[in-house]
């Protein structure tokens, strides 16, 4: 059986993981009030915007 190779994001899914969380912690960090922007383009649901404050 021949093994089928990962595409480069696959390969890195964990790494993309990870990046994602750290832009994202340093969004909120760097600018506080981007939720509040977030909330106002409708891009969170109700319960997601709890995690958002």
């Amino acid at each position: 059986m021949a093994h089928k190779k990962l595409s480069f994001l696959d390969q890195y899914l964990t790494l993309w993981i990870f990046l994602a969380m750290a832009i994202g912690v340093g969004i909120g960090y760097f600018l506080p009030s981007s939720s509040e922007f977030i909330i106002l383009l409708g891009w969170a649901q109700p319960i997601s915007r709890l995690l958002l404050v």
